[in-house]
This record gives structure tokens, C-alpha cells and sequence, in this order.
């Protein structure tokens, strides 16, 4: 389940997943964001019944030289509602701030649109043998 997923690019801008360090989840202040892999979990003390999850495709988030377009990074994303066990889908903008940015290399995802506090969450990287790969020796 997942939101309407926006951004300026539009959902086909298609970029190189290698070239993508970093995953920054952008919220409004005093919501706490914690990570587990490719999953992305937010709660807010003041609303402590509002569960946000979010997923990003485990095909992007682990390292690889694919292109990838925007609009399929995100696989799910939905608020859940512990007191009525609902689960409704959210919204998520995605952007790829440029230069001169200070998070260069990054997707920011943005729940709901707006947020005022930035957490940062590095992708994995190339494998060291991704270049030279495992030949047999001789």
C-alpha cells in the first residue's frame, strides 16, 4: 500500500541507483525516525496512536548499477492508526536536491510533502569486487 508518490522531476526522471549515497527522510520536527534495512518507521510523541511506514524497494536500496525512475523507489508507504487498526495510505515527495546542496547525492523523501528536520541514512555501497569480480585464479 502506498500514497500518491510526487515530485518536481516528475515520476519517470530516471538517474543511476550508484550514484544515490544516502536516503534522507525529511519530517516535521520532534518526530523520531528509526531504520531497519530498506524500512523506514516514524512516531511522534504527541501521537503516539500514528505509526508512518515507509519502504523503499530492497531492489534499490541494496547496491547496484541499475537506472532507476523515480517513481518506483518507493515501494509502500501507509500511516497506521493503533487504535482503530486502520491503515491508510500516505503520500511521499521525492526530490534530489543539486549542487550546491549540503546533501548531495541524496533522495529525499518528504512525508506528507513538508518536514523542517532532516535524518540521513546511508545506502549500502559497491561491493569491493564489483570492478574485478570473482575469476578463478590461474
Amino acid at each position: 500500500m502506498r500514497g500518491a508518490i510526487t515530485s518536481d522531476h516528475g515520476l519517470n526522471f530516471a538517474f543511476p541507483r550508484s550514484y544515490i549515497q544516502t536516503v534522507n527522510i525529511n519530517v516535521t520536527s520532534g518526530n523520531i525516525v528509526t531504520q531497519s534495512d530498506n524500512e523506514f518507521i516514524v512516531t511522534h510523541p504527541s501521537f503516539p496512536d500514528n505509526i508512518f511506514h515507509l519502504h523503499v524497494d530492497p531492489r534499490f536500496w541494496d547496491w547496484n548499477s541499475n537506472a532507476w525512475t523515480i517513481g518506483y523507489v518507493i515501494s509502500a508507504a501507509w500511516l497506521h492508526h493503533i487504535g482503530s487498526g486502520v491503515d491508510e495510505p500516505s503520500p511521499v515527495y521525492i526530490d534530489m536536491p543539486v549542487p550546491p546542496a549540503p546533501w548531495y547525492n541524496q533522495l529525499r523523501l518528504s512525508l506528507y510533502g513538508v518536514g523542517d528536520q532532516n535524518h540521513n541514512f546511508t545506502l549500502p555501497g559497491m561491493p569491493s569486487d564489483y570492478w574485478r569480480g570473482n575469476f578463478p585464479s590461474l
